[in-house]
């Protein structure tokens, strides 16, 4: 198989974008705010790929779907990502999106 081929016949970056897209639409179920504004970018860096992945600032919270159609609130603090709920949910909400 040649290099940067997938076993489909598409070339590894757009297979990767595809994929990424399809999973941000699955987890978080907005392909209207999410397909149409993900961008997904092959970067190469001291010799190896690195994928630069962007999701836009939405106008409201969103929910990821975690297991079993459970749905969790993140929120990224510093380097890390948490998840919300009950108060702290609800004061983030309010501080974020008024």
């Amino acid at each position: 198989m040649p290099s940067g081929s997938s076993e489909a016949g598409q070339s590894r970056p757009l297979g990767f974008q595809l994929r990424m897209q399809s999973l941000v639409t699955w987890v978080f179920g907005r392909p209207n705010l999410f397909g149409r504004n993900l961008s997904v970018q092959l970067q190469h860096v001291e010799g190896s790929e690195v994928w630069l992945i962007h999701t836009p600032t939405l106008p409201e919270p969103t929910y990821a779907k975690v297991s079993k159609g459970d749905r969790v609130f993140f929120v990224r603090v510093n380097n890390s990502t948490r998840a919300l709920d009950g108060h702290d949910l609800i004061s983030y909400v309010k501080q974020r999106w008024g």
